[in-house]
């Protein structure tokens, strides 16, 4: 793959993230590729100064966590890139940075993307690398903020070695559509929960990310002043997920009531330290790591996010009190969940 050279480019790098698809089309101007160079003296990357080089490498060595949860420089392995690019040069005249309209129309629709991709795959997608390498050995101070310049050499941190976010080939058909979807978004339920989805594939902390995703559940499931929270929302996930098969209801609405009060307990200062919410709270259930949990629950809110997006839709799921009802009487009436309006 030879280098690039874009006019007019927005960029933003994806970390931690493979495909199997070298190339995948979301809009006319909005793609997401395999890097392998890319070169440009006006290339953006939309959060910091105009104007600026930018180059990246094919592949950058990632240090990646042992089991113990510590990193090693021996533990590495090769990565490819892919980044979200933008390109309008049929766009723009010159100077690139009067034309800020345009940016955020590219920032909207790169959030968006980034949003359905961790909707549609498996792990934790980022963007930018998650922490900078000094000297060849991690620094966990150093994050990077701003444009991204790998050098040979560089390495940066993934996740973990089984936590690189796959996107399945089977989902790149539903990828356009559903980032049309909440691109558009008007719903502050449905934003609430895809803006906390995406607050906690940013996070490090396993307490703010169990916190994230149970607050994006609530808003799906349990939006408003609704008594009864933690039954409510066990009952509707159970009906909307489960089918009619009652062991997969029992087990998510189990799954639910250990999310609730996980999140309880860590929202008012009841657990000090991981270890504690797994002996007080997670040690008779089946889910018996925080880690294991967080996996589960956020399973679960992807699963929920694309049926609600995808084929209740935003109409249907605003509708008072259509979708939450229908949940209801599904769960009350042991009957598969059937939205009509």
């Amino acid at each position: 793959m030879a280098t690039q050279h874009i006019d007019h480019l927005a960029i933003s790098v994806l970390d931690n993230f493979y495909c199997e698809v070298p190339e995948i089309l979301v809009t006319p101007y909005l793609k997401i590729v395999q890097v392998d160079a890319i070169s440009d003296e006006r290339a953006d990357t939309l959060w910091q100064q105009f104007n600026q080089q930018f180059v990246v490498q094919r592949t950058v060595v990632r240090f990646l966590r042992n089991a113990d949860g510590h990193f090693s420089p021996e533990n590495v392995a090769e990565m490819p890139l892919y980044a979200l690019v933008w390109d309008y040069s049929n766009d723009l005249p010159e100077p690139i940075k009067e034309h800020y309209d345009t940016l955020f129309t590219a920032r909207r629709w790169m959030d968006a993307t980034l949003t359905a991709l961790r909707i549609l795959g498996k792990g934790t997608v980022r963007r930018y690398p998650s922490q900078n390498i000094v000297n060849g050995f991690p620094e966990l101070e150093a994050f990077i903020q701003g444009p991204l310049i790998f050098n040979s050499g560089t390495g940066y941190i993934a996740v973990s070695a089984d936590e690189l976010a796959t996107f399945p080939v089977d989902c790149v058909s539903d990828l356009a559509s559903l980032a049309q979807i909440i691109h558009d978004l008007n719903s502050i339920p449905l934003k609430v929960a895809t803006s906390r989805l995406d607050s906690q594939h940013s996070r490090e902390d396993v307490f703010d990310r169990i916190l994230d995703t149970a607050i994006a559940l609530e808003s799906l499931y349990v939006p408003g002043n609704v008594s009864e929270i933690k039954y409510r929302m066990g009952m509707r996930v159970a009906a909307f997920l489960g089918g009619m098969s009652p062991s997969i209801r029992e087990e998510m609405y189990e799954l639910v009531q250990v999310i609730y009060e996980a999140r309880s307990d860590i929202a008012h200062g009841n657990r000090s330290n991981i270890k504690e919410l797994e002996e007080k709270v997670l040690k008779s259930t089946k889910w018996k790591t925080a880690d294991e949990l967080l996996v589960a629950m956020t399973t679960l809110l992807c699963q929920s996010l694309k049926k609600v997006l995808l084929e209740v839709g935003e109409r249907k799921f605003m509708a008072s009190p259509g979708f939450h009802k229908a949940l209801d009487l599904a769960g009350i009436r042991a009957q598969p969940f059937q939205l009509t309006l």
